[in-house]
C-alpha cells in the first residue's frame, strides 16, 4: 500500500467532476499537501479551466493555492479534436460548469501565475525530487509536454495517478476509447511507455462500478451553503445525461483518482497483473489502451490498475466533500 502522498499537484481540465475532486481536496487534515493546480484543455477551454479552479478555491478559501495555465491543445495537434470537444460540450457544457460558471465569483486575488503549468512542473520535480504526487485529471498533454521539455521529467515525481483509459477496450466517447486518452492518445502513449515514476491509473470500467449513489449525489447538491450550490450549478448537465443514460449512479470519476492519490487506503483492489501498457494513436479505436502480451514490447513502467475502492469509507469522504475545512 502507497504511503500518504507528501505533496500533491492536481492537473486538472475543470469541469464538474473536477470541481468536486478539488473540493474534496481542499477540505480535512489532508488539505495543505495540494501545492499547485496546473490547468489543461479537456472538459472546456483553458481558459475556462483557469477560471473554474479560481471559482472552486474561492469557495473553498484557499486562494492562495497557485494556479498555471498549459496546454490548450493535443500535443501534436492545433487544436482540440473535434469529436471530443462535441462530447465535453454535450456533457459539460461549453463552459465546463453546465453554462452556470457566470454564477460563481472568481475571487478578488489572481492566483493565476505567468508560468507556464509545463514550466511548473519539470520545475518542481528538479526541485523537490521523490516529494511530489501529479494526479492528472485531464488529457495528459502537459505532462507529456514537460516530458519532452526534460526527458528526466519523471524520474524526479514520486507518482503519477492517471484518470482514464480502459482495459477491456470500453469506452465513453467512442466505442472503444475514454475521453481522457481520446482526447490526445500520443500523450497518453508518451506517458504510460516513457515514464520513469511509478504509475497508478483509474480507468473507465472502474469509475462504472464505483460511482456515487444517486440519492446521495441528491442529499449532497440539495445540502444547504456555497460549496453545495456550486456542485449543484457545475453538475446541472453531466447529472441529467447520466441521468438519461440509465447510469445506475452518478459518475464522478475525478473525484476516484484523487481518492487514489490523497486516500491511497482507501483502494480496495488493484491489477498487478498488467505490466506495460501503451495506446492506440491512430484508426478506429484511437485512445484505447494496448496491454502488453507475451513477447510485445510496448515499453515504459508496469501500470497499477485501480479497480474497486472501500466503499463505506468512499462514502464518507464524498460526505465530507462540502464540509467546512479544518486546518
Amino acid at each position: 500500500m502507497t504511503s500518504p502522498v507528501v505533496q500533491l499537484i492536481v492537473d486538472s481540465d475543470c469541469g464538474s467532476d473536477d470541481a468536486m475532486a478539488l473540493m474534496l481536496a481542499l477540505g480535512g487534515e489532508r488539505a495543505d499537501r495540494v501545492m499547485a493546480v496546473t490547468c489543461c484543455y479537456g472538459n472546456t477551454t483553458v481558459d475556462h479551466v483557469r477560471d473554474n479552479v479560481r471559482r472552486v478555491l474561492t469557495v473553498c478559501g484557499r486562494t492562495e493555492i497557485p494556479v498555471y495555465s498549459g496546454s490548450s491543445h493535443p500535443l501534436e495537434r492545433s487544436d482540440p479534436d473535434p469529436i471530443a470537444v462535441r462530447s465535453s460540450v454535450a456533457v459539460h457544457g461549453s463552459d465546463g460548469f453546465g453554462e452556470r460558471s457566470h454564477l460563481f465569483p472568481i475571487g478578488g486575488a489572481d492566483n493565476s501565475k505567468e508560468e507556464n503549468a509545463v514550466d511548473f512542473l519539470v520545475r518542481v520535480a528538479r526541485e523537490r525530487p521523490g516529494e511530489v504526487t501529479v494526479v492528472a485529471l485531464a488529457p495528459l498533454t502537459n505532462l507529456a509536454a514537460a516530458h519532452r521539455k526534460d526527458p528526466t521529467f519523471t524520474e524526479g515525481l514520486r507518482e503519477i495517478v492517471i484518470l482514464g483509459g480502459n482495459y477491456t477496450g470500453l469506452g465513453n466517447v467512442t466505442v472503444s476509447a475514454e475521453f481522457n486518452f481520446f482526447s490526445d492518445p500520443k500523450s497518453a502513449h508518451i506517458v504510460l511507455t516513457e515514464s520513469r515514476c511509478p504509475i497508478r491509473m483509474v480507468p473507465w470500467e472502474t469509475c462504472l462500478e464505483n460511482g456515487m449513489e444517486w440519492d446521495d449525489f441528491y442529499a449532497l447538491v440539495n445540502s444547504p451553503g456555497p460549496k453545495a450550490e456550486l456542485i449543484r450549478g457545475a453538475t446541472s448537465i453531466v447529472s441529467k445525461f447520466c441521468k438519461d443514460e440509465g447510469d445506475p449512479a452518478f459518475l464522478d470519476c475525478d473525484v476516484l483518482a484523487l481518492v487514489a492519490g490523497l486516500w491511497p487506503e482507501c483502494v480496495a483492489e488493484t491489477n498487478t497483473l498488467i505490466r506495460k501498457m501503451g495506446v492506440c494513436c491512430e484508426g478506429g479505436r484511437r485512445g484505447m489502451c494496448l496491454i502488453e502480451e507475451e513477447g510485445d514490447e510496448v515499453g515504459g513502467v508496469s501500470v497499477e490498475l485501480i479497480l474497486k475502492f472501500r466503499v463505506d469509507m468512499l462514502k464518507d469522504l464524498r460526505k465530507d466533500m462540502i464540509a467546512e475545512r479544518h486546518r
